[in-house]
């Protein structure tokens, strides 16, 4: 009797080389499969073997007028396993299916109809005989993907979009998506990201053109305080970068510029704003800041806002009136 594998029962069959001298080729249609509680309408699928591979040719899944497709291979040799995937069946169906984590991430995300996805995938299995395969070490680093989604109208977390466009890799397990572009009626929030999964360091590179309360409920209590001082009728204009890791608040760093116009502060109306933007530790400072309402203007070379008390500090601003005027070396104000 053949050796048993928790990854393969029978890949003894394969590797001995007792089935080199045949070649098996099947195909079938399924009507009306339930498997675990998740219903399919249909499943149609084309498999053969020709040693040393096994390919699966056509796999096709119809569920509640979605479908997936895939096709892969398998060399037994050497493990090597591709395989390729589009869908645009709604996976929230398939919970059932998939892991309480799996299900948690999902629970971020919302869409009115299902999004398109393809995707691709390279590994290298673990050793056949292995009974518990040490995946996260053995088979992770071996690991390509790479897809592309769309999807709208769609949220993450509550923050709403008419369209989003997605593109992504993970390979030597570092997650890349090198462009997304989530669509709003005001305009659009695009930005590359990359993750490390071992030192969960990651980093935003982005630009943005849509009303910045758009994010509050991807923010909490202490953010909120700060975006109510601000009503932007004009969405503002932010390019920037945010490195941090995951679960270290204290790494997060953001630096931005903002290009600002006829927006309201405290509910004073400010016509243009421009600066550079840092943000860390709950402070938020401002470099080169010019910002004008009608013939009066400031420019101020550093300003600061401390978050946890709402104090605001200047150095060396200068205000135009009717005659301009020094403000002082350092003023400071609470709000």
């Amino acid at each position: 009797r053949p050796q048993r594998s928790t990854l393969f029962p029978y890949t003894t069959l394969f590797r001995s080389g007792a089935l080199a001298p045949i070649e098996l080729n099947w195909d079938g249609e399924i009507d009306g499969l339930e498997l675990r509680g998740v219903s399919f309408d249909k499943i149609e699928f084309a498999a053969d073997w020709s040693a040393p591979e096994f390919q699966l040719k056509h796999l096709r899944l119809e569920q509640q007028g979605g479908t997936l497709e895939a096709a892969g291979s398998v060399h037994v040799g050497t493990r090597q396993t591709e395989a390729s995937a589009t869908m645009n069946l709604d996976v929230r169906a398939l919970e059932p299916l998939l892991t309480p984590k799996t299900v948690r991430w999902l629970s971020q995300y919302g869409w009115a109809q299902p999004p398109q996805a393809e995707a691709s995938v390279r590994l290298i299995l673990p050793e056949w005989t292995k009974a518990r395969p040490d995946w996260r070490n053995e088979v992770l680093p071996t690991l390509r993907l790479e897809g592309h989604v769309e999807a709208g109208p769609a949220s993450f977390r509550g923050l709403q979009a008419d369209a989003v466009d997605l593109r992504f890799t993970y390979t030597n397990r570092v997650w890349h998506l090198p462009e997304l572009v989530a669509t709003r009626p005001e305009g659009k929030l695009e930005f590359s990201y990359t993750e490390d999964t071992i030192t969960r360091d990651y980093h935003f590179h982005g630009r943005s053109r849509i009303d910045p309360q758009a994010l509050r409920p991807l923010l909490d209590s202490k953010a909120h305080r700060a975006f109510d001082l601000f009503q932007f009728p004009t969405p503002p204009q932010v390019t920037g970068d945010v490195r941090g890791r995951w679960r270290a608040r204290e790494r997060t760093d953001i630096q931005a510029q903002l290009e600002a116009t006829r927006f309201t502060f405290r509910g004073e109306p400010i016509d243009e704003l421009s600066a550079a933007l840092h943000f860390t530790n709950l402070f938020l400072s401002a470099t080169e800041v010019q910002l004008r309402t009608g013939e009066e203007s400031v420019i101020a070379p550093g300003v600061g806002f401390r978050l946890e008390d709402q104090v605001l500090f200047l150095t060396n601003a200068t205000a135009r009136r009717s005659e301009e005027r020094r403000v002082g070396k350092e003023c400071r104000s609470r709000w």
